[in-house]
C-alpha cells in the first residue's frame, strides 16, 4: 500500500509540474511529453484524479472525420 501510494505522489507531481510548466498542452502533448506509460499508469490507476486536472477534451477530432453521407439522399 504504502509502495503504491509514493508510486501514485511521485506520477502525480511530474503531470502537475509539467502542466503548470506548459499550461496550453493539449492531452495528447502532455501524454507524449509524459511517456505514454506514464499516462496509462495514472489513467489505470488514478482516473478520476487524472481526469480532474487534465484540460478538457477538444472536439479536434471530430472535425477531421469525414461528413456523413446520407445514401438514400444520394441515390
Amino acid at each position: 500500500q504504502a509502495r503504491y501510494l509514493d508510486e501514485r505522489d511521485h506520477r502525480r507531481a511530474q503531470l502537475q509540474i509539467l502542466i503548470q510548466t506548459n499550461p496550453t498542452l493539449l492531452r495528447s502533448a502532455l501524454r507524449d511529453k509524459l511517456g505514454s506509460g506514464h499516462f496509462r499508469w495514472l489513467a489505470k490507476n488514478d482516473k478520476d484524479w487524472l481526469e480532474s486536472v487534465l484540460p478538457g477534451q477538444t472536439r479536434g477530432s471530430a472535425l477531421k472525420r469525414r461528413p456523413v453521407v446520407d445514401w438514400a439522399k444520394r441515390d
